[in-house]
């Protein structure tokens, strides 16, 4: 239970700080991606299914599921799906896996020409992201996998 606890938390302070950005400086950066990715190392399947459904409740801002939301949540699931099959250390997976969900969903979201037209709000979302994500990842690492909780 306390692990479920803490991956909530950490998701849910993703959730928090994203939208507060979005409130301070009008833009945000990506971190709900990065939990969700982050959690997808080390969630079972239905914690996996609860965390991608908080996820998409919190960012759902139409009624029903949009594509870019239905994008955003597919991205986490395919890291989960394919996280035993990453041929790198653990905490090289998570970057690597998040850096790629980054600019996958950039690109199906917003496409290339408007990437390219603010290319310094994209490296400085992914350079943020993959900071929390790391963080996350460490957190997670540290805590779940080498202590009995």
């Amino acid at each position: 239970m306390v692990r479920f606890l803490l991956k909530l938390a950490v998701l849910l302070l993703a959730i928090v700080i994203q939208f507060k950005f979005l409130s301070y400086f009008g833009w945000t950066l990506d971190l709900t991606l990065a939990a969700l990715v982050a959690i997808a190392f080390f969630a079972s399947w239905p914690e996996e299914i609860v965390f991608l459904s908080v996820g998409a409740w919190f960012l759902g801002y139409e009624p029903g599921i949009g594509w870019t939301t239905l994008i955003y949540l597919a991205l986490p699931l395919i890291v989960f799906v394919g996280r035993r099959a990453l041929p790198w250390q653990p905490w090289i997976n998570n970057l690597m896996a998040l850096a790629a969900a980054l600019i996958l969903f950039y690109l199906v979201a917003v496409g290339a020409a408007a990437l390219v037209a603010d290319f310094g709000r994209f490296l400085w979302d992914i350079g943020g992201s993959l900071v929390f994500g790391a963080a996350a990842f460490w957190l997670f690492h540290d805590y779940l996998k080498y202590r009995n909780i």
